[in-house]
């Protein structure tokens, strides 16, 4: 039997999802989620926050703001996961044999001053 395009829809989104606004540079976008309040809440003021970086950064308008928002996020984002990749996935036994083992003892780091920069996004220009 062919699905018709209401079925297609329901699919797509099913009952236990509710529909929601959130206002993302003072525009108003409507979602389906099953997220709670809080952290749509979160989610809110988590996308204006880097909206507003980068447009006071770049001072760029609100759709070059925008992608460039985006770009800065997926570049965070893919750093993460090749970071995740390079690192080698433990086993139980390669952790039972680590823990075995007598680690040296540890120096003390000497503490460097970080530059506010190191915990900023990455701000992509479009030229």
């Amino acid at each position: 039997m062919r699905k018709t395009d209401e079925d297609k829809k329901k699919e797509a989104f099913p009952l236990d999802k509710r529909r929601v606004t959130i206002y993302i540079g003072h525009r108003p976008y409507t979602f389906y989620s099953t997220d709670s309040d809080e952290y749509l809440r979160r989610l809110e003021e988590k996308a204006n926050q880097v909206l507003s970086t980068t447009a006071s950064i770049t001072h760029a308008g609100p759709q070059a703001s925008a992608v460039l928002s985006v770009v800065s996020l997926a570049d965070e984002l893919l750093r993460q996961e090749i970071a995740a990749q390079a690192k080698p996935q433990e086993t139980p036994q390669a952790s039972a044999q680590a823990e075995t083992k007598k680690a040296p003892p540890k120096r003390e780091k000497k503490k460097t001053n970080r530059s506010d920069n190191e915990n900023q996004l990455t701000i992509w220009d479009i030229t």
